[in-house]
């Protein structure tokens, strides 16, 4: 895109003003030229003060991270008052948390996202397509709740679609991964 590594390594706000002015316009050449639709869209923007913004797209996204336990330990009851305390204004520090989370979950899903097609491990089963996390997968613990396998899903169906030859657009993905607290189920 032309953004030095530096620069784009840094949070938005803190960019330099020169790059944060031209960089829609760089996004929206880059959509064209790859052929993505709605990459800049409309949000509401929540304000803490002067200095901390969040895209809606943020908070939800820290929400859903948050929702999923990051340990065996973690009870559902915590995450979900860990994720309902990331909407308070005194629980800033819960948002920001749950942020990286979602980054490390994003990251999680594009690369197993990425050994799927690489691996070819998303099957064309005539009427749909199907594909399974092994339970041996460095990543499988993530994939044990329901929203980070249905976002994995939707990921790797939409890239699927994207890069392959024959045409499966209108094609399901079931999509199954181990339980990791109980070794012989899918979810």
């Amino acid at each position: 895109m032309g953004l030095p590594l530096a620069e784009s390594r840094q949070m938005f706000a803190a960019m330099d003003l020169s790059l944060r002015r031209q960089f829609h316009d760089m996004m929206h050449k880059m959509a064209d030229s790859h052929q993505l639709d709605n990459v800049v869209f409309q949000s509401f923007t929540l304000h803490h003060g002067c200095r901390h913004r969040y895209q809606a797209t943020d908070c939800v996204y820290a929400m859903a991270a948050l929702f999923n336990p990051s340990d065996k330990e973690i009870k559902y009851n915590d995450c979900f008052r860990d994720a309902l305390a990331s909407l308070s204004r005194q629980h800033r520090t819960v948002l920001e948390e749950g942020i990286e989370r979602a980054k490390r979950l994003l990251m999680v899903i594009y690369r197993q996202t990425y050994n799927a097609l690489d691996m070819k491990q998303i099957i064309s089963a005539g009427p749909f397509l199907y594909m399974v996390v092994q339970e041996g997968s460095l990543d499988a613990r993530y994939y044990s709740e329901p929203t980070c396998l249905g976002m994995l899903a939707y990921i790797a169906l939409r890239s699927y679609v994207a890069t392959a030859r024959k045409k499966a657009a209108g094609l399901p993905l079931v999509a199954s991964a181990p339980i990791i607290a109980s070794p012989d189920e899918c979810i």
